[in-house]
């Protein structure tokens, strides 16, 4: 996506906000995600800009504890 958006002169800079909570899995993420219903699930969501504070995109995304590190600053 991101080259895409480059070939287009948009190059994402970085996140306006970052949002994470913890959440339950539903039946359709826990079919998605291989997991058990009701297992928790981090979600973030990320408000991507531009170099000039444009909007991009907004991401949004399940994430498995078990499977993912955070490495923050």
């Amino acid at each position: 996506m991101y080259t895409l958006l480059n070939s287009k002169g948009i190059y994402p800079a970085g996140s306006e906000t970052c949002t994470l909570e913890l959440v339950r899995a539903t039946a359709y993420t826990a079919k998605l995600l291989h997991v058990s219903l009701g297992e928790p699930l981090f979600y973030m969501i990320a408000n991507i800009l531009d170099s000039n504070n444009r909007p991009v995109h907004i991401g949004r995304q399940y994430i498995v504890g078990s499977r993912y590190i955070f490495n923050l600053p």
